[in-house]
C-alpha cells in the first residue's frame, strides 16, 4: 500500500504520538513573472533549480549554498553579522539578475540566505504546523521525537520541502566543521529560529516555547537524512512501505522521487565555471552514533494459532 496521503499521516501521528494535527490550508499558486527579483517573492514564482536528491530548489540557495560550501570554516558562519552597506548592494544586484555571490564576503551571503528565508511571503514551515512541531519535541523518547518530527515533516507542501531538506543538508555540513567555524548545530538551530520558525505572538516568545523550537531545528541539522521521508512501517493488518514525501506530484514541478542522500550535487552556475563541489556521504545513524534505526517499530503479526492446532492433529491422524 502507498502510503503518501495527508490523512494516512495524520492518523499515524495520532496514534502513535498523541499529536493532533491542523490540516494545511490549500493555496492557489500563482505563477506571475517577478524578473529577476529574489527576496520577497513566492517559492512557485522564484527561479528554481531541480536536483535529483531534493527536488525543485531556489537557484539563489543553490548558488548561496555552493559559495559558503567553500569558505565553510569562516569562524561564526550565520553568527557575525556582515556589513549592511554590502548586503544591501548585493540585494539590489542580485534582485537585477547579476551573478555576484561567488566574489562577496561569506558573512555577507550568509546574511543574505537569513534574509531570503525570513522574507518568503508564505513561510517554509506552515504555521499551521508549528504547535505540532513543538509538541513532537515534548514527547519523552528521542525515538518517539524523531520518528514525530520525520512524519510532520512529510506533510509539507512539496515545493516547501525540497528547499528544507536541500538547507538542512547543507546546514549539517556547516555544523560537521564545528571545530574550525564554531558553528554546532544548536548554535546554527537558534540563528535560523527566526527566519524558519518564527514566534507568531508574544505568548510564544518564552524561553521555554522558544528552545522547542531551536531543538525542532536542531534535530533536522543533525538528521536531514529524515527530512521529509516517511518512515518504513510493517503494521499486524497489512504490509506497508512508505516512500519519500517530496515524491508526490507538484503540479508546477513535476518533482520525482528523491532517495536517501548520498552526494551534494551542484549544477548551474557552479559547473558552468568549472568548479565540482559534492557533499560527503551521509550515514543514516542517529546522532549520538548508536547506528540504531530511528524509524518506528511495529509489532510482527500475530500468527493464526487454530490453523496451526489443526495441522498438528492432521499430523497425528
Amino acid at each position: 500500500m502507498k502510503v503518501t496521503d495527508g490523512k494516512v499521516i495524520r492518523f499515524h501521528l495520532q496514534v502513535l504520538h498523541g499529536i493532533s494535527v491542523k490540516r494545511l490550508e490549500k493555496r492557489k499558486e500563482r505563477l506571475v513573472l517577478s524578473g529577476a527579483k529574489v527576496f520577497g517573492v513566492p517559492l512557485e514564482n522564484l527561479p528554481r533549480q531541480y536536483l535529483p536528491e531534493f527536488g525543485l530548489v531556489p537557484c539563489f540557495l543553490v548558488d548561496s549554498c555552493s559559495s559558503l560550501l567553500e569558505r565553510v570554516g569562516s569562524v561564526g558562519l550565520f553568527r557575525k553579522p556582515g556589513s549592511l552597506p554590502r548586503i544591501k548592494a548585493l540585494r539590489a544586484r542580485l534582485n537585477g539578475g547579476e551573478g555576484c555571490l561567488s566574489t562577496a564576503p561569506p558573512y555577507d551571503v550568509a546574511a543574505l540566505v537569513k534574509q531570503f528565508c525570513r522574507e518568503l511571503p508564505e513561510p517554509l514551515f506552515p504555521r499551521e504546523l508549528h504547535a505540532a512541531l513543538l509538541q513532537a519535541q515534548t514527547l519523552p523518547s528521542m525515538q518517539d521525537r524523531m520518528s514525530a518530527l520525520q512524519l510532520l515533516s512529510c506533510l509539507l507542501p512539496a515545493r516547501s520541502c525540497s528547499s528544507l531538506h536541500f538547507l538542512f543538508h547543507f546546514l549539517s555540513k556547516v555544523s560537521q566543521r564545528c571545530s574550525e567555524n564554531l558553528m554546532t548545530s544548536s548554535n546554527l538551530a537558534t540563528v535560523f529560529t527566526p527566519c524558519l520558525l518564527p514566534p507568531p505572538n508574544k505568548a510564544e516568545m518564552s524561553q521555554v516555547r522558544l528552545e522547542l523550537r531551536v531543538l525542532v531545528l536542531r534535530t533536522f541539522i543533525e538528521n536531514p537524512h529524515l527530512f521529509g521521508m516517511e518512515p518504513s512501517c510493517q503494521p499486524s493488518v497489512s504490509v506497508c512501505v512508505l516512500i519519500p514525501a517530496c515524491s508526490r506530484s507538484d503540479s508546477q514541478s513535476g518533482d520525482g522521487q528523491h532517495g536517501i542522500l548520498s552526494e551534494f550535487p551542484f549544477s548551474g552556475r557552479m559547473l558552468e565555471e568549472g568548479k565540482e563541489t559534492q557533499f560527503e556521504s551521509v550515514s543514516e545513524v542517529d546522532s549520538s552514533g548508536s547506528g540504531e534505526d530511528q524509524s518506528p517499530h511495529f509489532p510482527p503479526p500475530e500468527r493464526d494459532v487454530r490453523r496451526q492446532t489443526s495441522t498438528e492433529e492432521e499430523l497425528r491422524h
